[in-house]
C-alpha cells in the first residue's frame, strides 16, 4: 500500500491512548496486517500480531487514505 492519510475518530483517539496504541502501529497494522474480514457496518478489521499480542484494528477506507474507528489488544 502506498503512504496514505491517516484520520483518526475521536472515540479511537481516546482509546488508542488508553490501550497504550500507537498510531505507527496502526498504521503498521494496516499496510502489513491480515485483513480478516468486515464488521456488520462494512468496515474493515485487519489484525498484526505485535510482540506476542495481537493488535485489531477497524478502519473505514476514505478518499485520501483511512478513517480509524477504533483499535484493541486481542488476547
Amino acid at each position: 500500500m502506498s503512504p496514505f492519510k491517516l484520520e483518526v475518530s475521536i472515540h479511537a483517539t481516546q482509546r488508542l491512548k488508553q490501550r497504550q496504541i500507537t498510531r505507527r502501529l496502526v498504521r503498521r497494522c494496516i499496510i502489513k496486517g491480515k485483513l480478516v474480514g468486515f464488521d456488520v457496518r462494512g468496515r474493515k478489521i485487519n489484525e498484526l500480531l505485535v510482540e506476542g499480542r495481537k493488535l485489531v484494528v477497524i478502519y473505514i477506507e476514505v478518499k485520501l487514505g483511512v478513517l480509524i474507528v477504533t483499535a484493541y489488544w486481542k488476547d
